[in-house]
C-alpha cells in the first residue's frame, strides 16, 4: 500500500473511545475533533485537516476548518442570519458512552444547544442528533437555528494528496482535489431539488438534479469514504469546493441541513425584499449522517456505488428487480392550445396522438424490428389534458373513448409489451374535487404557492400566462387513494412523477420529510392495490417502491467545478432495479445520447407524438417540437436492436467499473463483460462482436 500522506496512525491528543473488529473511534475531548480508523488499511479518517490552524486562509476560514459543527441562527425579527462555529462560539462537553461518544454544543450568545451523538456501529460512524433535543432558549425574542452542518472538514482533501469528491449530480461527477478551478463558482445543490413552493420572480437555472443524499470521497491511496445523509435527508444541501476557492489549501465537501426554511417577501418601490423564516419547531424529528470507510487497491466512484447500492437494500428496504430489456416509448395524447371562437382566444383540448394514432405509432416500431416496448402515456385523461388533479383512470374522448383505448391496450397486451400510464401530481387548476384554495400549498411567507410561467426572452415572470396551484403534500392521502382504487382495477403498472419535493407552510404547517413520508405511505397504498410504479428519476425515497426508473439523466450539471461526468447513479441502480435514460431523440446530439446510454447500461427511451409540430405551438408541449414520431421509428427501433444485444445479457450485473480515454469509454460488469464504447467512430464493442450504429451505406 502506498504511504498515506495525511496520517495513518491515531493523532496526538486523542483517546480512544471505542473500537470493532472493523473501525475505531477516537477523540479529542476539549475540541470534539474525532479520528475514525479503518482498521483494514490503517487509515485514520481526521474530522480536523492536519495543519488547518497554521493554513494560510482568514481567521474565520481556519475557524471553520477546526470546527466539528457550524450553526446558522435566524432572527425573524431583524430577518437576518448569523454564522457560529463551534471552535469559537460554542461551549463543548464530550462524554464518552458504551457505543461512542455524546458531544454537546451550546452557542451561548444565540442560545441554542445542540447534542451530538457519534454512534460506532459495524461498519460505519452514525452522526445524529433528535431534533426535540435541541433547545433554543431565546425563541420568544425570535432568535432560532436554521441550518447546521457536522463534520464539514471531515476527510479534506489535504495539500500533499491526489484524490476526488464523487458527488451525485445528475448521472454523477467527479470533482478532483486541487483542480485549479478556484475562479469557478463552488458546488451548492439541494438534494430533491428546491423546495416548489417559493416561487421566483426569474426562470431558475436549468439544472440536473441530486436525487441520492450521498456522497463520496476517494483518496489515490485507495481509501474511500462513502457519506450517506438518512434522517433528514429531505431537508439537506450537498456543498463542495476546491482549493483556493475555498478560501484555503484544503478540498472540502459535506452536507448541511435546513432546520427552517425562508422565503422571500417582493416589496415595490424602494422596500426591496424582506425575507421570512419558517415557523413552528424543527421539522425533522432527527438529522443523522452514516460515514463508510473502505479499501481497495484500485478505487473509485463504483466502489462508493457498491456501498450505497448495499445501504439501499440493507437499511431502505430496496428490492431487486427483473424485468425484460424494452424500448421505453413516451407518448403525448392531448393538450390545451389557445384557438379563436367568434374572435375570442379559448384554450381547447388539442389532440396530439389519439389511441388509435398511438397503436399505429408502435405498429411501425414493431414493423421496424423493436420487439419489447414499454409504452408510457402521458396526457391521456381529461383531467391530464385540461391540468386537473388526476385521480382518474378514465381515458379521454377526445382521444377516442373507453372502446379505443381497450383496443390499443388490448393490442399491446397480445404483442408482448407493457402499457404505463402516466400521472403527474405537482400543479393543478381548480376542478374535479380539488381547490387552489383547499388543497394548494402554502408559502413560508403565508401565500398560496402560485407556480408562475416565464417568458422565454427574459425569463422573468409572464404574466400574460394563467398560474397553477401546487398541490398541498396534505391532499397525497386522498388523491393516492382514489387513485389506488381506480387505477388498480384497470392496469399492473403506472408511471409517476417523483422529479420534486415540497412542503406546505401553511396553518397546519408540513415539511419536506412529512411530505417524503406522505409519498412513501401513498407509494404503499398503490403497491397494495396491485400497482407496479415507474419512477421518474431516481429519488431515494421513491426506490423502495419502485419497479422500474425512467428519466435517468445521461449529464451532470456541467458545473464548471466538475472535472469528469461518470455514471455514479447508474452505479448504484445497475442490477439493483431496471432503469431507462431521459429521451434520446431529446437531446441535442441524439447519436452521442444513445452511445452514451449504452455506455451507462441504460435501456433507451424515446419521446414520440403524432401531431406535427406546428400544432405545439403555443402550448404547455411546445419543447416536444423534436418528436414527431415519422422522424423516428426505424432510428429508435434500430438503436435498440443494439442496445438489446449489447445490454440484455448483463441487466443483473452491477457495474464494477468505468473508464474514460479520449473518445472512448470501457464500463465493466461483475461478470467480467467489458462494453466498448467509441464515439469518434459511433461503434460499440461487446463479447468480441462490434455493433456499428450506422451502415457503410447510411448517411448519420
Amino acid at each position: 500500500m502506498m504511504p498515506l500522506p495525511c496520517r495513518a496512525a491515531a493523532p496526538s491528543g486523542m483517546t480512544t473511545a471505542c473500537e470493532n473488529e472493523k473501525l475505531c473511534l477516537y477523540y479529542n475531548a476539549d475540541t470534539a475533533q474525532i479520528g475514525l480508523e479503518d482498521k483494514e488499511s490503517g487509515y485514520v479518517w481526521l474530522s480536523e485537516p492536519p495543519g488547518a490552524a497554521e493554513d494560510a486562509a482568514s481567521q474565520p476560514v481556519r475557524e471553520e476548518l477546526q470546527s466539528t459543527a457550524v450553526l446558522t441562527s435566524c432572527d425573524r425579527n431583524n430577518r437576518n442570519t448569523s454564522l457560529l462555529r463551534s471552535k469559537t462560539a460554542a461551549e463543548i462537553s464530550v462524554e464518552q458512552q458504551p457505543d461512542g461518544l455524546l458531544v454537546t454544543y451550546d452557542f451561548t450568545s444565540c442560545g441554542i444547544t445542540v447534542p451530538v451523538q457519534y454512534i460506532l456501529e459495524e461498519n460505519c460512524l452514525t452522526v445524529r442528533t433528535e431534533t426535540s433535543s435541541i433547545t433554543e432558549s431565546m425563541k420568544e425574542q425570535g432568535i432560532c437555528a436554521a441550518q447546521l452542518a457536522l463534520l464539514g472538514s471531515f476527510g479534506a482533501g489535504c495539500p500533499e494528496e491526489d484524490g476526488c469528491f464523487v458527488v451525485p449530480d445528475g448521472c454523477g461527477a467527479l470533482i478532483r482535489f486541487h483542480n485549479g478551478k478556484d475562479k469557478t463558482k463552488s458546488y451548492s445543490a439541494v438534494v430533491y431539488g428546491r423546495d416548489l413552493t417559493a416561487v421566483p420572480t426569474v426562470r431558475p437555472a436549468v439544472t440536473e438534479q441530486v436525487s441520492l443524499p450521498v456522497y463520496g470521497i476517494v483518496r489515490e491511496n485507495g481509501n474511500t469514504m462513502t457519506v450517506i445523509a438518512d434522517e433528514g435527508s429531505e431537508n439537506v444541501t450537498l456543498n463542495a469546493t476546491v482549493s483556493g476557492q475555498s478560501l484555503s489549501s484544503y478540498d472540502l465537501c459535506g452536507f448541511t441541513f435546513q432546520l427552517r426554511g425562508s422565503d422571500t417577501y417582493y416589496m415595490p418601490g424602494a422596500y426591496g425584499t424582506l425575507t421570512v423564516f419558517e415557523e413552528g419547531d424543527i421539522k425533522p424529528q432527527a438529522l443523522s449522517l452514516h460515514y463508510y470507510p473502505s479499501y481497495a487497491e484500485e478505487a473509485d466512484f463504483t466502489d462508493i456505488a457498491a456501498i450505497y447500492r448495499d445501504y439501499l437494500t440493507e437499511k431502505q428496504g430496496v428490492k431487486p428487480q427483473e424485468q425484460e430489456f424494452r424500448l421505453n416509448l413516451n407518448l403525448y395524447g392531448g393538450t390545451m392550445k389557445k384557438r379563436s371562437f367568434l374572435g375570442i382566444p379559448l384554450e381547447r383540448k388539442t389532440v396530439l396522438t389519439d389511441y388509435g394514432q398511438a397503436q399505429e405509432i408502435v405498429s411501425e416500431l414493431h414493423a421496424a424490428g423493436a420487439k419489447s416496448l414499454r409504452v408510457r402515456y402521458h396526457n391521456w385523461t381529461d383531467a391530464s389534458i385540461t391540468g386537473k388533479a388526476d385521480d382518474t383512470a378514465k381515458p379521454a374522448g377526445i382521444l377516442g373513448g373507453a372502446g379505443a383505448f381497450r383496443q390499443f391496450r388490448s393490442e399491446l397486451e397480445t404483442q408482448g409489451d407493457l402499457l404505463c400510464p402516466s400521472y403527474s401530481h405537482q400543479t393543478f387548476r381548480s376542478g374535479g374535487g380539488y381547490s387552489g384554495i383547499f388543497d394548494g400549498a402554502v408559502r413560508i411567507s403565508g401565500a398560496f404557492s402560485r407556480q408562475e410561467e416565464y417568458g422565454l426572452a427574459y425569463g422573468t415572470q409572464d404574466s400574460s400566462k394563467p398560474t397553477r396551484s401546487l398541490l398541498s403534500p396534505r391532499s397525497f392521502a386522498k388523491l393516492y387513494r382514489k387513485l389506488a382504487v381506480r387505477a388498480g382495477n384497470s392496469f399492473t403498472e403506472i408511471a409517476l412523477d417523483t422529479s420534486a419535493l415540497w412542503g406546505d407552510y401553511g396553518r397546519k404547517s408540513m415539511g419536506r420529510s412529512e411530505a417524503a413520508a406522505a409519498l412513501q405511505t401513498s407509494y404503499q397504498t398503490l403497491q397494495d392495490n396491485g400497482l407496479s410504479l415507474e419512477t421518474s428519476g431516481c429519488a431515494a425515497y421513491a426506490l423502495p417502491y419502485a419497479g422500474h426508473i425512467g428519466d435517468l439523466p445521461l449529464h451532470s450539471g456541467g458545473f464548471d467545478i466538475f472535472d469528469e461526468e461518470v455514471p455514479f447513479c447508474q452505479a448504484v441502480l445497475h442490477g439493483l432495479l431496471p432503469f431507462a435514460c431521459k429521451p434520446v431523440n431529446a437531446d441535442a446530439d441524439a447519436d452521442t445520447a444513445f452511445l452514451t446510454a449504452v455506455a451507462y447500461g441504460c435501456e433507451p427511451s424515446y419521446d414520440m407524438l403524432y401531431a406535427p409540430a406546428s400544432l405545439l405551438k403555443d402550448t404547455a408541449l411546445d419543447h416536444l417540437f423534436y418528436a414527431n414520431y415519422a422522424a423516428w421509428t426505424k432510428r429508435a427501433a434500430s438503436q435498440y436492436s443494439i442496445a438489446r444485444a449489447v445490454l440484455s445479457e448483463v441487466g443483473g450485473q452491477p457495474m464494477t467499473g468505468f473508464s474514460r480515454k479520449g473518445d472512448c469509454t470501457v464500463t465493466t460488469y461483475a461478470d467480467g463483460t467489458e462494453i466498448l464504447v467509441n464515439f469518434a467512430d459511433k461503434t460499440i464493442t461487446a463479447d468480441g462482436k462490434v455493433y456499428a450504429l450506422y451502415s457503410e451505406e447510411e448517411t448519420p
